[in-house]
């Protein structure tokens, strides 16, 4: 799993490359500022390094396991996935802001999810517990381990709730907004038939990378915000006297791998059905073949 997280590392580094030279030749810019782009894909490689920091901190490669170690680390690995929401609302908002890009707002746009995502993480600190205890064999073990916050179990179900609130359907509502604010119809979206001259291409652009984006993030995100829920309600809780321990290499990690390995092998093709000025029909076959010239 972990050889997984490196490879998909790798993987979004090489698409980043791979995508921002073909910024000015299929008009991108157009759509999102440089700096968003840049976060973007920032934020997709923090996601995949997610699941492997868990791993590497509760095997304690990362030095997690102390009295103030644990939440600290609690707090980077929530903050890391927590980033790519964030920065899917700011892009929707530059879509609607376009003028913030003249005016020096790219700064607030680039930093802002980085904000917004520390700043949500921070109460994760106090959900984190150091135990000493010993194993089978008698050996004297630290290990990290899911405590109540603040020590009261309305609190802690309150901050997992507001967490998933402001990390998933905050956005998705948002995005549904966006969709409104640009016009959308399906028909714009042109999947079949030629795209008229007098519609301006800047319009379709915009109504397809919204709905598309908009389309693809709930398909991907979704599961992780129901996960939550469901990790949140449907296991046991922590007491104040028993906190429950982390146990590495759960399965459900794999599956988010794979998850963000589906999301950014897909990433760059949304750019380009959004910039391209031809049916979304003839850019899928357009695609295909390319890959067969390349194959």
């Amino acid at each position: 799993m972990t050889v997984l997280g490196f490879v998909l590392i790798i993987s979004e580094i090489c698409i980043v490359l791979r995508v921002i030279p073909l910024f000015r030749r299929y008009g991108i810019r157009k759509l999102i500022s440089a700096p968003t782009f840049l976060n973007l894909h920032l934020s997709l490689i923090l996601a995949v390094i997610t699941p492997a920091f868990r791993v590497f901190r509760q095997f304690n490669i990362f030095p997690c396991s102390a009295p103030f170690g644990c939440g600290i680390c609690g707090v980077i690995s929530r903050t890391l996935l927590s980033t790519y929401p964030f920065t899917m609302t700011s892009i929707f908002y530059e879509l609607t802001k376009p003028g913030r890009r003249k005016k020096g707002g790219w700064i607030l746009l680039f930093f802002a999810p980085w904000t917004a995502a520390f700043s949500l993480s921070i109460p994760v600190y106090w959900t984190y517990s150091y135990i000493e205890g010993s194993n089978e064999h008698g050996n004297q073990t630290t290990v990290c381990a899911r405590a109540l916050f603040m020590g009261s179990r309305i609190a802690y179900l309150g901050y997992e709730c507001t967490s998933v609130f402001f990390r998933y359907v905050v956005p998705s509502a948002y995005m549904f907004y966006v969709l409104h604010m640009v016009g959308f119809r399906l028909k714009f979206l042109f999947v079949c038939q030629r795209i008229p001259d007098h519609i301006p291409r800047n319009k379709i652009r915009h109504v397809r990378f919204v709905f598309f984006h908009m389309v693809y993030y709930l398909l991907t995100w979704t599961p992780m915000g129901v996960y939550n829920l469901v990790a949140v309600f449907g296991a046991r809780l922590p007491t104040i006297s028993c906190p429950i321990p982390l146990i590495p290499g759960k399965p459900e990690w794999l599956g988010f791998n794979v998850l963000f390995l589906f999301q950014i092998v897909f990433q760059p093709f949304l750019y380009f059905c959004t910039v391209y000025d031809v049916p979304f029909y003839d850019y899928i076959q357009g695609v295909r073949n390319g890959l067969v010239r390349i194959v």
